[in-house]
């Protein structure tokens, strides 16, 4: 299966997307993904085509569609949600 698509919808306007965008590149570097951030603002055809309302939103692809988690969550469960949807246990966390 080919890498998802993972995109990060924020706005500049929106302290909790900006407080949540370290969280989502701390994941996906944890998980050695790559994707994407994405302004609501100045990609409104993406945003449309994706069907955000919110901002955090992390969007990805799937085999059945696009999939949304809305809102900030714990870094572990936006790890768990993405390696749900990969269909793979997330790989365990570092220890510091």
């Amino acid at each position: 299966m080919p890498s998802p698509e993972i995109i990060y919808f924020t706005a500049v306007w929106s302290a909790p997307a900006q407080a949540f965008a370290p969280v989502f590149t701390e994941v996906l570097a944890e998980l050695g993904l790559t994707g994407r951030i994405a302004d609501v603002d100045l990609e409104s055809e993406l945003t449309d085509r994706c069907n955000i309302r919110h901002v955090p939103t992390v969007a990805m692809s799937t085999e059945t569609g696009i999939e949304l988690s809305e809102g900030m969550r714990p870094k572990a469960a936006l790890k768990q949600w993405i390696s749900d949807r990969l269909g793979e246990p997330p790989p365990p966390s570092a220890k510091h």
